[in-house]
Parts: structure tokens; sequence; C-alpha cells
């Protein structure tokens, strides 16, 4: 796809190629789009859908409608417009997202597409939602995150939808994020369900706390201070660094399901002038330091390599672990080369990695590679014995209901094979259903208690004893909660709706 971001430049397009022969020729596809995605995963391999101009001339900077259009196989017959007006657009997996003014407000609505883009459904917020610009934070099977933003452009209302995406409730207030729209939620890869986040006080918006779930969103627990960390006193929680801040993220891996690398600090809230790099082998549970300060950390494709650089001062070394953080090990940087790291990146497909920083004035980069220097692991397919390098790991609580179990790397001096993949996860029994299993429903939040009342700042005037209009004989007063999506928890708790009888 071509860019026109030249401030100076003459009218200019951005047009989408396509090529069926691995690259050696290009068709254009289109032209004036701004966005585009290819959902080979739909019935047709070559379904393509795109966010584009309906005016094809011009500088394509200038204002025009735009709309989402989709084009099949094959892809010379053409594109069909499926909504008009759109003012953004994101394709996630198997949904597509796009905003557009709506009829109730002057600002923004949010349209859900789950056909792979054939039809779209107005996403039915709470009324002070509408208008306001919002940012898609995630997309399961189940649920869809969104961060609202609230009265400043520092944080943000997060609500999450219902099983088939239309009916959002509030999940979490003042969380994180910047005037770009970018918010600090992320999930954690691999184990569906669990979701890191950081949150501002609201006496005081410019103290953040970090918050972690285990229920898409249900409920939110504070993180607890490292095991090996003891100089602290009171309000002893952890809080991380977060992805809104460029130099740093939540590092996660579906190929080592429950490890999770960060930096944050231990208090009541965040200290960046006093921040640790830390890690998790069981998703969030507890915590280690493993160094003092500001690092760049990243793990290979497969799990197999943690490494970690210090990004604060000029280093002449990376360090590397294969045990999850437990030891390290230095790798010099060759001819005793000082650095400034800039960025820290693994290559897809293998255990390498490439450094990039400045030396005074000149730009470095130093390409890694560990495929040369360990064995491969082995027998995957019988871990615990004391013959494999890979283990069984099972979090110690339910998540989305059921118990579940996984298999990973042990810690071991060894790479895992890319054709190894050690992302499949056992469901070995349900749960008993707990308050956990369960979401306040569409109009309901939780009070402090926990427990699901009327929401009534974001639905004014919602009741939901009303008696609809019309009633035949009975009807149904919701218990405002809902079980949480994907949630397979048995007998236990339940929150039945009431029935009435009409009058």
């Amino acid at each position: 796809m071509g860019h026109c971001n030249q401030k100076n430049s003459d009218d200019c397009e951005m047009t989408v190629y396509v090529s069926d022969n691995t690259a050696k020729s290009w068709l254009q596809l289109r032209t004036y789009v701004w966005m585009y995605a290819w959902l080979g995963y739909a019935d047709d391999p070559n379904r393509v859908i795109l966010w584009e101009d309906t005016v094809k001339q011009g500088d394509q900077r200038d204002p025009s409608e735009s709309v989402v259009s989709i084009g099949h196989e094959p892809l010379i017959w053409g594109f069909k417009p499926v909504i008009h007006n759109v003012t953004g657009f994101l394709a996630l997996d198997d949904k597509v997202f796009a905003a557009r003014p709506t009829e109730e407000s002057e600002g923004l609505g949010l349209y859900i597409s789950d056909d792979n883009g054939e039809t779209f459904r107005f996403a039915k917020t709470p009324t002070k939602v509408h208008g306001k610009r919002f940012t898609i934070l995630d997309a399961t099977p189940g649920s869809v995150f969104v961060n609202v933003e609230d009265r400043s452009n520092t944080y943000g209302k997060v609500y999450v939808s219902n099983d088939k995406g239309t009916d959002f409730s509030l999940t979490l207030t003042h969380n994180v994020r910047t005037r770009y729209g970018s918010c600090d939620f992320t999930g954690v890869k691999g184990i569906q369900g669990i979701y890191l986040a950081n949150a501002r006080y609201e006496d005081d918006m410019s103290m953040i706390y970090s918050l972690i779930s285990y229920n898409e969103g249900a409920t939110w627990d504070r993180l607890p201070k490292p095991d090996n960390y003891n100089d602290c006193s009171g309000n002893c929680y952890l809080n991380l660094v977060g992805n809104s801040d460029f130099r740093s993220k939540w590092l996660t891996n579906k190929h080592s399901p429950g490890v999770i690398v960060a930096m944050g600090s231990v208090g009541n809230h965040l200290d960046t002038k006093n921040l640790m790099t830390l890690i998790s082998r069981d998703a969030g549970k507890s915590w280690n330091k493993i160094a003092d300060g500001r690092h760049l950390y990243q793990l290979d494709e497969t799990g197999s390599i943690l490494v970690m650089v210090n990004n604060a001062v000029q280093t002449k070394n990376l360090l590397y672990s294969f045990d999850y953080g437990i030891t390290w090990d230095n790798c010099y940087f060759p001819n005793g080369l000082s650095l400034q790291v800039d960025y820290l990146i693994d290559v897809p497909g293998k255990a390498k990695f490439i450094v990039f920083g400045r030396r005074g004035n000149k730009l470095v980069s130093i390409s890694i590679n560990f495929e040369d220097t360990t064995r491969t692991c082995q027998y995957f397919y019988a871990p615990d014995s004391s013959r494999s390098d890979f283990e069984t790991w099972s979090p110690n609580h339910c998540i989305n209901g059921k118990e579940l179990s996984f298999t990973r790397k042990k810690p071991a001096d060894c790479i895992v094979p890319s054709n190894f993949d050690t992302s499949q996860v056992s469901v070995l029994r349900d749960c008993v259903c707990t308050r956990d299993d369960y979401q306040c429903d569409y109009c309901f939040k939780p009070n402090s208690q926990g427990n699901c009342v009327v929401d009534d700042i974001e639905c004014p005037g919602y009741d939901p004893t009303r008696q609809p209009v019309p009633c035949s004989n009975t009807y149904e007063i919701p218990s405002g909660y809902r079980k949480v999506p994907g949630d397979t928890c048995r007998a236990g708790k339940t929150f039945p709706p009431e029935t009435r009888r009409c009058h």
C-alpha cells in the first residue's frame, strides 16, 4: 500500500496492490484507501475489506465521504460498500469495527460486524457513551472491550460486551489513556480471560495503580508486591508502567503461558523514579524482581529465551535467560562496543534478536543469534517426565469457569522447535459457579461491595422494573448480572431474572 504523508506534496492517493504469485508481479486493487484487511479466514479465502473514499480524485487528505467496502474472489469483480460515512475502521480477528456519526447525537457511534463485514449493527451502549472518542481494546470469541474517553483525554471508561457483542456494560473507570487513544489495557496472551489494566485515582488523577482480572473484567484485583522485595510498609501493591508509555510494555507470549514481564514499582501508586523490572511465572498471582531500573525485554517467538538490556544508560552487553529469569548470562556486544539502546526486537520464526542503538551520532544495529548455542528441547509429548524438557502448568484458580492446564517449557537450556505448538490448552474440569463468573449487565455497575446495581449516571431514567408496553401475561426483571461470555461453570451461584405478571 502506498503512502501520502508529505505535507507539501502534490495531490496524493493511497493505493492497495495485490499479488497472487509470491510478489513476482502486482495488480492495482483499489485507490484512495485509508486502511484494509485481508480476511483470509472467512469462507472466501480471498475476501478483502477496506476503508476507502467514495470520491476517487484530487487529494485524499481533503475531506470526503468514506465507506467500508468488501471484495470477493475474483478481486477484479470489484467491491461493494457495506456501511457509509465511516470515520474509523478496525479489523480484528473475525470481527470488523467501524465508527460513524450517530443519529442520536452529534458524535460517533460504534458499529460491529461478526460476519466478516457483510452486515453491521449498532453497539448498544449506555447513553453517556454516545458521541465520544473510543478505542477498541480487545476482541475475543466472547467479548469486545472498548475504552471510551471520559472528561479528560488522559483516562476513559472501559465497557465490555455480552457474548453477541451487542450490549455493553461498564467494567472499569478511569482507565489510563493518552490523547492519541493508546490505553493501559491488555490481555495476557495464551490464557483467555486474564487482563491487566492501569487506572487513575479519582481523588488524584496524577496517581496510577495497576489491576488484574481473571474473569474478562467481571472483577478486578490489585497486584501483590514481588516475593523477593521487602523494602515496603503500608500499601505494598505492585504497580506497572503501562503500554501507553512508549518505553515500556507488558510482555506475554502464547507459547509461554503464565509468563509476564513488566516494569513497575511498589507502593500505593506507580513511582516512575524508582522502577524495577519484574517477572511473573503464574499469570500475575506472584511476582519477582529481576533487575533494578528500566530495561527493554523480549521473548523469542517460541518463548524459549528471554533477553533484557538496560536502556537507561549506555551498555556493553545484553542479558539472556533460558529459565524465565531465574538465572541470567551475559552476551557482550562485539569489539567492546558500548551503545545507548533504543529498541530490542525478535526475529519471527528464529531464536534471534536485533538490538538497535546509538553510538554518538551513529546508528548501530546488532544481530544476536541463539540458534546454534544450545540444544533443541525434547519430548514435548511426555511433559513432566524426567527426560522431557516440558512441564504441565495450571493456574491455581478457575478462569472463565474452567480449570485449565497448559504445556510449557521447563526452566531448561534448550530452544523449542517452531513446529511445536505449545499454545494448546486442556480443560481439566468445569468449576462451580461463584459471583466471579458473572459480569454486571447492561446499565448496571458494581457497587463498593461488588454487587451489581442500576447505573443511574450512565443510564439516567433506566428502570429495570418497568412493565413493557405492550405486556403479554408476564414479563421479566433483570437481576443485573450476566454470565461472563465463554464461562462454562456449573451449578453453584445463579442470578435468574424475576418473573412478574402484567398488571
